[in-house]
């Protein structure tokens, strides 16, 4: 009998996924290393466990697993976004703008990837290039940038 190892893996992410809304992410952890047990290379796993070792507070643990799900993805834009953010959190700006110009072309007209670009060139002073870029989010989607919370932008100066 052939055991799928995917729908485990799904199983123990859908898991996690229950558990952590129940305020418990040392518990969901163990769920997402689990799948990542059975699927070594699921990017949704790594993703899933970047976040609830955000939750714990263990940037450097995030910071990997992040770095896993962008690789297993191919470049995910979200898991881009999110990775991104984090760099910029930890002040690791060099890293970002090779991130960015790495998957530009590939990700240059979605909005979580250029809300990045945008936070990018706003923390190096690139003052018009990011209302260009957040602006140019906007009218793509504006989630990614209403979920960045970036506080030092009002949409209504553009």
């Amino acid at each position: 009998m052939e055991i799928n190892y995917q729908v485990k893996a799904d199983a123990y992410i859908e898991l996690g996924d229950r558990v952590i809304l129940e305020k418990s992410p040392q518990d969901a952890e163990i769920c997402y290393r689990t799948a990542i047990e059975l699927i070594p290379e699921d990017p949704r796993a790594w993703y899933k466990l970047g976040q609830c070792q955000a939750a714990c507070r263990l940037p450097n643990q995030q910071l990997a697993s992040f770095r896993f799900a962008v690789q297993f993805s191919d470049h995910n834009p979200e898991y881009l976004y999110h990775l991104g953010c984090l760099l910029d959190q930890m002040n690791l700006l060099t890293e970002l703008d090779e991130l960015l110009k790495k998957n530009y072309d590939r990700c240059c007209n979605n909005p979580w990837f250029l809300t990045l670009d945008g936070i990018l060139q706003w923390r190096n002073e690139r003052w018009d290039a990011a209302k260009k870029i957040l602006n140019k989010c906007l009218t793509l989607n504006p989630v990614p940038i209403l979920e960045s919370k970036i506080q030092w932008f009002d949409p209504a100066t553009i």
